[in-house]
């Protein structure tokens, strides 16, 4: 009876390790990457010199789907942010807030696209400070997460998301 109470004893001694394993990878996983503040800008805010004036780099976003034409978004960032996603997004440069924000009206013009929202401008938010915009309508969801698994705190790595969040008509 005692070598199977020992094997038992063991059995249960590996079944925690396993766990207990399986519960430190998963809290690792978690802080590898943090969802930055983002805040919508009011009009006065979007008129202000610093922002309407200063140059960002600049990604065109677009999201996967059927009627991924009628939708677009811009993120604009500073320099030394480096910014990645998987979704479809084209670099337009470098633009002002302001910019940006004419060539999203052209193209609602240009591709008559009546069913898109005005831009909705938010403030990119890290460590109190602003380091970028997303421009998007009602329709599109974005989501910028901080890769903090950088070994070097100098670099600022973004992670993209992005989607249609419309209902299919």
């Amino acid at each position: 009876m005692s070598c199977c109470r020992r094997a038992e004893e063991t059995g249960r001694r590996i079944v925690l390790f396993a766990l207990l394993s399986i519960l430190l990878l998963i809290s690792g996983c978690v802080t590898t990457s943090v969802l930055l503040d983002t805040n919508i800008l009011s009009a006065e805010e979007m008129r202000s010199a610093a922002a309407a004036q200063q140059k960002f780099n600049a990604l065109r976003i677009e999201p996967r789907g059927g009627r991924w034409n009628e939708l677009i978004g811009y993120v604009l960032y500073k320099d030394g942010v480096d910014v990645r996603t998987d979704g479809r997004a084209q670099s337009r440069g470098k633009l002002t807030l302001s910019e940006a924000l004419a060539e999203y009206e052209r193209y609602l013009r240009v591709e008559y696209v009546s069913n898109q929202s005005r831009a909705i401008v938010s403030g990119i938010a890290r460590e109190e400070a602003v380091i970028g915009y997303t421009l998007v309508g009602e329709g599109m969801d974005v989501d910028l997460w901080e890769d903090v698994s950088q070994k070097d705190p100098s670099k600022i790595i973004l992670i993209l998301y992005f989607d249609d969040v419309r209902i299919a008509d």
